[in-house]
């Protein structure tokens, strides 16, 4: 039953016990090519322990049981009205249904049990029969990489919200990626290697051609190279680059990169040989709620490869001096462009922070739960109280080699507090009040704590001068990032507009409808209007004072 919360009272009440609407419906019938996800559990109670399927389901706000299980487990609860309503209108009446505690875990033998409370019990879950085959499993590609083992004829006698595990469902590249991070992470980390031996193609004619280009470019364009000569002195005097004495490696043929990780040599590019790595990250709309509950907010290549994977990070230098032989550096740290990079910086940031869990809980919670990649977001009660936490995640991030830097806060005194630099300090309090940050995609005006949106000039340009086509429209509806759904009553209005172009059946290059431009260029003209949107960053205005 996905998304179904139930809510009751005692015998004799006055008011209907109800269900709210499920987006999955069970009448007796069997689902011959739908895949339910039945998963094998135990289940314990005071006396006895069974084996059973569940049938998950993560929106769900309640457990079902089935009577006759609980009946053999020797379950025992206040028995209640309950009424499960379905779509379409239909419901189910128990008049009987006991509320009972029931401890659930993997079948595996010494497996982690968890409790489930208030699990209620239904006469008869009628939950559809299914089996999983090898064959199956093999035909099914987003199945074949999960542990998952067969069964025949099986019916589940639970159902609900239900954790197995204390470690989230992996695929084998994802496991193989834990493995790698777990045994590798001291204070450096490894590259995620598909497989323990790589046979890497020499990318040395390439990375001498793409040196070739960049000091082109660096030529007609003055800015860039002092750019780029000043990042590299920088990353020099770091350590995160060093200057090897040989060019080529007399053992093995790795792969030297300029900054690209998906560069192809012989059709094969470094992210070609890399995992991804398990999405570990906190989610983003999670991040940006929590960082609007509370009146005082705050925000805020430290990553070392191990010496036998360093190799693979190879690149050419020589201060854009195309006279000079090129000479071979090495990357030390972490770059950006691997595929791995994102969950390797997750990975050893909340390492990092684990060690303190007993010391500090809440700034390890605060590092874990509401960092995204580099930017962590706070909201507390006080300015004390970010000052504190503030000051303890700085400390967390110092142990492990991180730097905090660019303090951003409503409150001046956190500022003051937090920030070292004492002219960086002086900027940011003088220009606090018409200080623009951006915040994982928002926009964030810390002097008057309001969210907003900004729309380019250039977009605006662009989108008026050049004709309109489907793939113009596509692009300029997705330049509009809204991940909290702020803008949903305004950007609603383009999506219906590029449904109808969808519907006109025109290429992708085509001009548009004279009706579906007109629908489209009355849109445009009201674009420039979300510079002036203004929202509430905090969310409990009622608490402040």
């Amino acid at each position: 039953m996905s998304g179904s919360k139930v809510e009751h009272t005692g015998q004799g009440s006055n008011h209907r016990i109800k269900a709210s609407e499920s987006a999955v419906m069970f009448h007796g019938s069997s689902a011959s090519k739908t895949l339910f996800r039945y998963v094998p559990i135990t289940l314990y109670s005071k006396s006895k322990s069974l084996r059973a399927y569940a049938l998950v389901d993560e929106g769900a706000e309640c457990t079902l049981i089935g009577r006759a299980l609980a009946d053999e487990l020797e379950l025992d609860g206040p028995a209640t009205q309950l009424c499960l309503k379905w779509t379409g209108d239909i419901t189910k009446n128990e008049p009987e249904s006991m509320s009972v505690a029931v401890s659930i875990s993997a079948p595996e033998h010494n497996a982690i049990q968890y409790a489930l409370k208030n699990v209620r019990t239904i006469a008869n879950l009628d939950l559809p029969e299914q089996s999983i085959g090898p064959q199956l499993l093999k035909s099914r590609k987003h199945l074949s990489t999960l542990p998952i083992l067969p069964f025949n004829n099986v019916k589940a006698q639970l159902m609900g919200r239900v954790s197995v595990s204390s470690h989230p469902l992996r695929s084998k590249e994802d496991e193989r990626s834990m493995q790698i991070m777990e045994a590798t992470t001291t204070w450096q980390t490894g590259l995620l290697w598909r497989f323990d031996r790589m046979h890497l193609p020499d990318s040395y004619q390439m990375a001498v051609r793409r040196l070739k280009c960049l000091e082109a470019k660096m030529s007609k364009d003055p800015p860039l190279k002092e750019f780029m000569m000043n990042t590299m002195h920088d990353y020099k005097q770091k350590g995160y680059i060093h200057r090897l004495k040989d060019i080529t490696n007399p053992n093995k043929k790795k792969t030297r990169l300029v900054w690209d990780a998906a560069a192809k040599v012989s059709g094969m590019s470094l992210n070609d040989c890399l995992l991804k790595g398990p999405d570990t990250l906190a989610s983003l709309m999670g991040v940006l709620i929590r960082f609007r509950e509370r009146p005082f907010a705050d925000m805020f290549h430290q990553v070392k490869v191990r010496l036998e994977d360093q190799p693979a990070q190879k690149f050419l230098w020589r201060d854009g001096d195309s006279s000079r032989f090129p000479e071979s550096f090495v990357v030390q740290v972490m770059t950006f462009d691997a595929s791995c990079s994102p969950a390797l910086a997750n990975y050893v940031k909340n390492r990092n922070a684990e060690r303190f869990v007993a010391e500090h809980p809440d700034a390890v919670k605060a590092i874990c739960k509401n960092t995204f990649v580099d930017d962590w977001l706070q909201s507390v009660d006080t300015g004390a109280v970010v000052i504190q936490i503030a000051e303890t995640v700085k400390m967390i991030h110092a142990s492990g080699g991180f730097e905090m830097r660019r303090w951003t806060s409503n409150s001046k005194q956190v500022i003051q507090a937090l920030e070292d630099d004492c002219e960086e300090l002086d900027k940011r309090i003088s220009a606090q009040d018409e200080a623009q940050e951006k915040v994982l995609g928002l926009w964030w005006l810390p002097g008057q704590d309001l969210l907003t949106f900004v729309v380019t000039p250039n977009l605006l340009a662009k989108a008026s001068k050049e004709r309109p086509t489907k793939r113009r429209v596509l692009s300029v509806i997705m330049s509009i990032f809204d991940p909290l759904g702020l803008l949903g009553f305004f950007n609603i209005r383009a999506k219906i507009i590029l449904q109808n172009i969808w519907r006109s059946n025109i290429g992708w290059e085509y001009d548009l409808t004279n009706e579906d431009e007109a629908d489209w260029q009355h849109w445009l003209d009201l674009v420039s209007n979300l510079n002036a949107v203004r929202i509430p960053r905090c969310m409990k205005w009622e608490s402040r004072t």
